[in-house]
């Protein structure tokens, strides 16, 4: 039975992890929308400075190295210890228009937002806001 458990756990958790890994830029494969705090703290490290919402959400940050394309990374949490949305800030000299455009194919909410429909049932809602990526869960931003 124990074996039954374990192997359903891995099964979900490789779900989740590959349904929406592969929209995330390199670097950031290990993270994914709903993962665990303490999940994403095992996969990116402890390092982060915290801030708390009045929401009662939490951000986590975490800086970028200084030959890296990437100035800074948000991590945003629910109360329930959720990641719901992740902000990654790339250097001004970036392209990100292009990026996206070359990652996720055109457009497909109101010609400038994707919506990725994930092999789980689940979405990624996917936007730019200034040199910023963002990604978020879906029903979020219906």
């Amino acid at each position: 039975m124990k074996k039954w458990l374990f192997a359903i756990g891995i099964s979900l958790f490789i779900a989740f992890n590959l349904a929406s890994s592969p929209y995330f830029p390199t670097g950031y494969e290990n993270v994914y929308i709903d993962m665990s705090r303490d999940s994403l703290l095992k996969a990116r490290g402890n390092h982060f400075s915290t801030s708390k919402l009045p929401n009662g959400n939490t951000i986590l940050t975490e800086g970028g190295s200084a030959d890296s394309l990437i100035t800074k990374a948000m991590y945003f949490i629910t109360p329930s210890d959720t990641l719901y949305e992740v902000v990654i800030e790339f250097a001004d000299f970036f392209d990100l228009e292009k990026y996206m455009k070359d990652t996720y194919g055109t457009p497909n909410v109101n010609g400038e937002e994707w919506l990725k429909k994930l092999e789980n049932g689940k979405e990624l809602y996917i936007w730019q806001y200034q040199n910023r990526l963002c990604i978020a869960r879906g029903d979020l931003y219906r």
